[in-house]
């Protein structure tokens, strides 16, 4: 029996998916699918983002959340291309086992970063899946590279933010905690 993934499903994976083999170069970048197009505009027409203003109705056209900290991503993830810097790092994990029933908003944790990807990390606090820590989560500042404040194995401080018992999400935050 063949898996086939929802389109839900699908929509979610891909921006983490690698496919070295592809012909396609980007797939094997942090940029998401949705981004090709205007990634592929940013890079033929040699843009930074102090170009942004001066381009902005053509970005937006072809990605209208486009902003200045979008086109550095785009840049950043482009040199970066073929470079895997996610990792699983298995030989750190949370210190206790927790049931998701006994977890409610404001607790906090002591977690293990498990995963670092570019809107966030990872965090195991005992749980069956590990939390998220969005990027706007990590620091009462603007952070654009999560692996500026987190890397695979570091031990950290989280406050529970959100809770879904029905998917087994959990959000978390580091921040003010």
């Amino acid at each position: 029996m063949k898996k086939v993934l929802s389109e839900k499903a699908y929509s979610l994976a891909i921006g983490f998916l690698r496919v070295p083999e592809s012909k396609e170069p980007l797939d094997n970048t942090d940029i998401h699918p949705d981004q090709y197009p205007l990634t592929k505009y940013i890079l033929e027409n040699n843009l930074t983002e102090s170009d942004f203003r001066s381009h902005e109705t053509e970005l937006r056209k072809l990605y209208p959340d486009v902003n200045s900290d979008t086109m550095k991503f785009i840049l950043r993830a482009n040199s970066e291309l073929g470079i895997e810097k996610r990792t699983s790092s298995t030989h750190t994990k949370a210190r206790k086992k927790v049931a998701m029933e006994d977890v409610k908003e404001g607790d906090i944790f002591d977690g293990v970063v498990r995963n670092v990807v570019a809107f966030g990390a990872f965090v195991d606090i005992g749980l069956k899946n590990d939390g998220l820590v969005h990027v706007s989560q990590m620091a009462n500042k603007f952070v654009s590279n999560p692996s500026e404040i987190v890397s695979v194995g570091d031990r950290v401080k989280v406050r529970v933010t959100g809770i879904d018992l029905k998917t087994g999400k959990i959000q978390l935050s580091m921040k003010e905690v």
